[in-house]
């Protein structure tokens, strides 16, 4: 009752407070370690398009991606979706499709986007302006990492929590999968880039993030947890 067993002993976490389940309670057993930073990206992994694309002080870039698992039939109305929502708008779009879906499967993109099968998040992060995603904790918190405000389209799994999450502490708009319309799309993507609150909270989880132990430190209590 109350979830009491699991959180007996220690329970390790990669979400700073912030980060929260809204309503979850604190356990004095929970303890947050920062997620292992992924490898810096080859120069192999930064694709070369990227150099070419304009300023983003011109036009601030809008990552999107429904994460590298998603069947095709799923995330090809999304991610067309979100295409014909921000054809218009004064923003550059990078759409990776991932490893199961061919891009030739969107169409052709407006003139204002780049679509790639995949590409290291790692590689785009440091390039981008707004993660548009659906929740996925790599993603989200990849997003973070790098001070990003997110617009999330949760799908399944721990994507509707996460959202609720981020959406708590003020770092992302959220939008429902069964409300992903042009227009809610379009004024998500601008509420997120548009009002600083959203950055301003994004940069502040990720001070939350980058200030945790690292990985090394959980090391450290599983072994004394073992000993003991």
């Amino acid at each position: 009752p109350g979830l009491t067993a699991p959180y007996r002993h220690l329970v390790l976490a990669p979400f700073p407070p912030s980060l929260l389940a809204p309503g979850q309670p604190a356990r004095p057993t929970r303890v947050a370690v920062r997620p292992a930073p992924t490898a810096a990206p080859s120069a192999t992994d930064v694709p070369g398009w990227l150099g070419g694309l304009p300023p983003r002080e011109a036009a601030p870039r809008v990552y999107a991606t429904f994460g590298t698992l998603l069947r095709p039939e799923d995330g090809v109305p999304l991610l067309r979706a979100v295409l014909d929502s921000l054809a218009g708008e004064p923003v550059r779009v990078i759409v990776t499709v991932g490893p199961q879906t061919d891009p030739a499967a969107l169409g052709a993109p407006p003139p204002n986007a780049h679509v790639e099968q995949y590409v290291p998040q790692e590689a785009l992060l440091p390039h981008c302006d707004l993660v548009l995603c659906h929740g996925g904790s790599g993603t989200l918190l990849g997003a973070l990492d790098h001070g990003l405000p997110l617009v999330v389209v949760s799908l399944r799994a721990d994507q509707p929590e996460n959202a609720r999450a981020a959406a708590e502490a003020g770092a992302a708009v959220v939008v429902a999968p069964e409300a992903v319309t042009p227009a809610r799309v379009r004024g998500a993507v601008r509420a997120a880039l548009g009002e600083p609150g959203y950055r301003a909270s994004a940069r502040r989880v990720q001070a939350e993030l980058h200030a945790l132990p690292p990985m090394a430190h959980a090391v450290q209590l599983l072994e004394g947890l073992a000993a003991g």
